[in-house]
Formats: C-alpha cells, structure tokens, sequence
C-alpha cells in the first residue's frame, strides 16, 4: 500500500500539510474542526485505504499546516485549498467525504467541482456523536464501499 506525506503550498504562501494511503479512486477527507487535525479519522477510514487512495489533509491554521493571514480563514478559501491540492497531486477525479466542520468545506468545494469535475461524488456524514462511523468503524467502512462500489473506476480516456 502507497503512503506518501507532503506539503502543497497555495497560491498565498499557506503550507497545507497532507497523506496520501492506499490506491485507487482519490477520496479526498474533510475534517470536523475548526482547530483539530484528520488524524481522529484515520483509525475509522483506513480499512479503505485497500479500495481507495485516501487524501488526507489539514486545513491552513489545523494540524501540520501552516497559520495564514486571519481573513483567509473562510470555508470558500479552505475549498479554494483543497482544490489546489486535487491539482497538485493530479487527480482529475474524486470523491469528497466530509465530517462536521467539513461538511462546509465540502458544500463550498461544490462551486469549484460543479464546473470543472463532472465526475466528482460527494459523501458527508453528521457529527460523530449522532452517527457511529468513528465508533463503529467496520460499520462505516462497509457502508462506504457499497458506494464507492457505484463509481466507476475510470473515466472514458484514462483519467483518475
């Protein structure tokens, strides 16, 4: 299984620390915050990481990435992060699976990918406390391979 850590450095100088797990179909996770880090998601997420590439990444101000200028800080510009990320590692297809907070950042990314990413498919789920995905990570993991399972491996082209 590929692991790959890095930085993506956005157009404003912001450092956006990111992991890459697995092969496959990019999934793209959007952590709950506003300060916390995706590492609380790994342990539900990674049985994945055999059917999926998971695209970890903190937001500018979260975890291992780096501060920005205060009126950055709004979810259009975190959605504006995530899709320079997407481009930087070259993929041109996605998924985009969002816990709380992220859930924001996944309806502002909508504007970015409505336009560009035909293909994109978007999964959120609630609040860890009103849904057991973290707490019953087999559960989850089932759940989300049963959609993943409806998308298709690739575009017409070859594109990822």
């Amino acid at each position: 299984m590929t692991e790959r850590t890095g930085t993506y450095t956005t157009p404003d100088g912001t450092a956006v620390h990111y992991e890459e797990h697995g092969e496959g179909l990019p999934v793209y996770v959007c952590h709950g915050g506003p300060t916390l880090s995706y590492t609380y998601m790994r342990q539900a997420l990674e049985p994945l990481a055999r059917r999926c590439t998971l695209v970890y990444h903190d937001y500018r101000g979260c975890g291992r990435s780096g501060r920005a200028a205060p009126e950055t800080y709004r979810f259009e510009q975190l959605a504006a992060d995530l899709d320079g990320l997407r481009a930087f590692l070259g993929h041109q297809r996605i998924v985009l699976l969002a816990h709380s907070m992220g859930g924001f950042v996944f309806f502002a990314a909508l504007r970015f990918y409505r336009s560009g990413l035909p293909q994109a498919r978007f999964v959120t789920f609630p609040d860890v406390g009103h849904y057991p995905a973290l707490e019953e990570p087999e559960a989850f993991t089932r759940e989300l391979v049963q959609f993943l399972d409806g998308v298709p491996e690739r575009r017409q082209g070859g594109e990822r």
